[in-house]
């Protein structure tokens, strides 16, 4: 089923998708993945998951320091260097999603 390149929404009628637009949906099999490290500093800890880990939450990411957060990385290599140069005793691999 091809994509459709003209939309209607009902608050602002029938409009027409560029078609440059349409080429730039991602793929399947596309390699490129992202990381994330989640700190947890009240237990000691720092955990690296997949970007579409189930424990990644969805909606804002807030960090502290002194609670920890989440943070990003494009690859898995600069994410290993992050994740051994924690302060976290341990440093550990999501069990669901393993990276």
């Amino acid at each position: 089923i091809p994509f459709p390149s003209i939309f209607f929404c009902p608050s602002y009628g029938v409009f027409n998708l560029p078609k440059s637009n349409l080429g730039s949906i991602p793929k399947k099999g596309n390699n490129e993945m992202g990381y994330w490290i989640h700190l947890k500093r009240s237990l000691d800890q720092a955990m690296l998951h997949r970007d579409r880990c189930l424990e990644i939450p969805s909606g804002p990411h807030r960090a502290d320091y002194w609670q920890g957060g989440w943070e990003e990385y494009p690859d898995k290599d600069s994410a290993l260097d992050v994740l051994e140069n924690t302060d976290a005793t341990a440093q550990l691999k999501c069990p669901v999603c393993k990276p």
